[in-house]
């Protein structure tokens, strides 16, 4: 066996590898995606429309998305050519370096040049989706901050958007699921009734292997509210789970990740044995370790704010914890907010995608004025 040969096998296994481990990546991002099946749309029907005075910064951010994307056009063409006139020019010298004869044949430039093709389509590849990615990521932080922090000062005052994530331990604070990887995002916070608010978008989940495949369990993805209580401080959490998800969340996997307790059922972080026993017909339950003081706070009034928060929701997919002088509320939502086309391929105009993002923050404002009802109790 020649070099030449030699060198021909080495990168094609190499590059066939690398484009096999990219293409399974990608089959498992289309594999996972859910569904963008939740909407704020249905909390206010199609009547709420973007105010006029948004108009020039959507012109604005638009004529910078075509500008971004006609700069991303071809891309994938241009670093294809170039990196295989690049690796390709390399693979001849090395194969004309190591050559034992001292005459070149067809095999000797045909070899290399595919070779080199090989690599540089995967390479090319990559190249172009973290381009993009990376633009595509810069103009959505570009949009968050002209646009989506005017529209929520516009909505209310009293609230601001900052666009970074909460802190893990925050979220733990909450005490309702496990998991171990934990992500954030795009922060609304302010005041409501003269306390501090704040609802980030965050995700709880587990990475485990079992089957020799690879799964991954969310917890839970969506909205999570913190609000700051003027005249309740348990010592212990409690915890308003609706009995939809007390049966939803239960997992049938055999083999649960090591995060999670042996013999623990379910992806909440409750215990049966704590159960407050509420009206019969209740359609959500209650837990706390020190039923004595979870009863004292439980009265009709409470109950019925809480009855009130969780019907809007049609008692599903949403869950309420109070710990110490905080309450946390979090709803599963599966869209991701304030996001443009990854690609930027989308019209901003055309798409309405400023439309959205301003019913998506009546909605942010409306369940932060929910909440806060908790503070109006006496």
């Amino acid at each position: 066996m020649d070099n030449f040969t030699l060198i021909f096998i080495v990168v094609a296994v190499l590059g066939l590898y690398a484009f096999w481990k990219i293409a399974r990546f990608i089959f498992k991002l289309v594999k996972n995606a859910q569904p963008n099946e939740d909407s704020s749309v249905k909390f206010f029907g199609d009547s709420s429309r973007l105010p006029e005075q948004f108009n020039e910064i959507v012109k604005k951010l638009e004529k910078e998305r075509v500008a971004l994307y006609n700069k991303t056009k071809g891309l994938f063409k241009r670093a294809f050519f170039r990196t295989w006139l690049f690796s390709g020019s390399i693979f001849l010298l090395l194969t004309a370096a190591l050559s034992t004869t001292p005459t070149i044949d067809a095999a000797m430039i045909i070899g290399p040049l595919a070779a080199s093709m090989l690599l540089s389509l995967v390479g090319a590849g990559i190249f172009t989706v973290i381009k993009k990615g990376t633009i595509g990521y810069k103009f959505s932080r570009q949009l968050k901050k002209q646009l989506v922090s005017e529209i929520v000062t516009h909505i209310n005052p009293n609230l601001s958007f900052s666009g970074e994530a909460i802190e893990e331990d925050e979220f733990n604070g909450a005490e309702l699921f496990y998991g171990s990887v934990f992500t954030s995002e795009d922060t609304i916070e302010g005041t409501v009734e003269d306390e501090y608010v704040s609802i980030s978008e965050c995700e709880q989940r587990n990475s485990s292997n079992y089957n020799r495949n690879e799964a991954t369990i969310t917890y839970f993805n969506g909205l999570f509210v913190q609000l700051h209580l003027k005249k309740i401080n348990l010592s212990v959490p409690l915890k308003l789970i609706p009995t939809y998800n007390l049966e939803k969340n239960t997992l049938t996997i055999d083999l649960l990740e090591e995060n999670l307790p042996i013999g623990s059922p379910n992806i909440l972080r409750i215990q049966e044995e704590n159960e407050i026993k509420l009206n019969v017909n209740s359609p959500f339950k209650a837990y706390c370790e020190n039923e004595a003081e979870a009863l004292a706070l439980m009265d009709k009034k409470f109950l019925k704010v809480v009855d009130f928060i969780f019907g809007k929701y049609e008692y599903r997919d949403v869950f309420i914890s109070i710990n110490n002088d905080k309450l946390f509320l979090a709803i599963s939502w599966n869209q991701d907010m304030f996001e443009t086309n990854a690609f930027l391929k989308k019209s901003l105009i055309e798409s309405k995608i400023a439309e959205k993002i301003y019913q998506d923050i009546l909605f942010i404002n409306q369940v932060i004025k929910e909440v806060g009802l908790i503070n109006k109790l006496g």
